[in-house]
């Protein structure tokens, strides 16, 4: 990874799950790392390089004023946006929607007029985008019809930096990521609502017949960082490329939290499979999932064993 070596690499949101790992990995690469986010535990970090960085500059992009950090940011070679709500899976609402709308084009139109020297971008979206599909798996090629304001937010944006790229001839990567899972898990999806729910010693109740992707963070990472390389142009699926029912997930990681509690199997309308096609970041970024979905829920269930009672951190 030579080509990082004092790559000049902004990560909004990177003090989040995504863009912890990211930091950690890009520092110990040789970047320089400037991370954005509206809070700092060390605790959850194991790189002291990033807790001794200088390059940590706490801020909320949806409501602070960027002029007050245009100095810090303004010479950055690349853009990574990992800047998510990781309560957004809440019932729809206004504020849901207003939140949706902060989180994504707010914060990217504040960064994207203070950044001067920007050479390629990276955006992690979601496979959101994609809403509840008449056929699995899909590529990026299926038509995006989001049903939720999460997922909203996430294809504005998109539509936002491709037109703004396109403009400025700024080189434009799209990941769009199924559920991530693994330590620092703190958004309340499937796997770490099952998990917390299991330590905790309570009962769960399981949608019927519904299945998933999931993809391991440091998986996620490595395609960020194939990403930043190859600085091109496209669309990307991301996740493992499998499916499992929550209902196969849910004995599994009730096994490896040894928990005894009933698992109630239940009918809801609203729920839909959510399985994608890879193929195109395998041939184009060399993408291959490395960690197994059990291998990874045994990292997310002692992370949260150790730190759950440390409290939230920002993205």
């Amino acid at each position: 990874m030579n080509n990082l070596v004092n790559k000049k690499i902004l990560i909004a949101g990177g003090t989040g799950q995504i863009g912890s790992f990211l930091a950690e990995k890009l520092i110990n690469s040789g970047a320089i790392v400037y991370i954005i986010g509206r809070n700092f535990k060390k605790e959850f970090f194991q790189n002291t390089k990033i807790i001794e960085s200088n390059n940590f500059i706490k801020f909320d992009l949806a409501n602070d004023h960027i002029k007050t950090i245009k100095n810090k940011i303004k010479d950055v070679d690349y853009l990574v946006h990992s800047v998510s709500d990781i309560s957004h899976e809440t019932t729809d609402s206004f504020h849901d929607a207003n939140n949706s709308i902060n989180v994504n084009l707010k914060t990217l139109s504040s960064l994207l007029s203070n950044l001067e020297s920007i050479k390629g971008i990276c955006f992690l979206s979601s496979i959101a985008v994609y809403g509840k599909t008449e056929s699995i798996p899909i590529d990026e090629n299926y038509l995006t019809n989001p049903i939720s304001f999460y997922g909203c937010g996430k294809l504005g944006a998109e539509k936002f930096l491709q037109n703004h790229c396109n403009h400025m001839h700024i080189p434009l990567t799209i990941l769009r990521i199924s559920q991530v899972f693994g330590p620092r898990n703190l958004s309340n999806q499937v796997i770490p609502n099952f998990v917390k729910k299991f330590l905790n010693d309570e009962s769960i109740s399981v949608v019927k017949n519904v299945s998933k992707d999931f993809i391991y963070v440091t998986d996620v990472v490595d395609v960020i960082i194939t990403s930043i390389l190859k600085n091109k142009n496209g669309v990307f699926n991301i996740g493992s490329g499998n499916k499992i029912t929550v209902k196969k997930l849910s004995y599994i990681i009730s096994k490896l939290t040894k928990s005894k509690k009933e698992i109630k199997i239940i009918e809801k309308q609203d729920e839909y499979d959510s399985i994608i096609k890879i193929n195109k970041a395998k041939k184009e970024l060399n993408f291959l999932p490395k960690i197994s979905l059990e291998q990874g829920l045994k990292k997310e269930i002692k992370w949260h064993m150790k730190y759950d009672d440390c409290g939230k951190y920002g993205e």
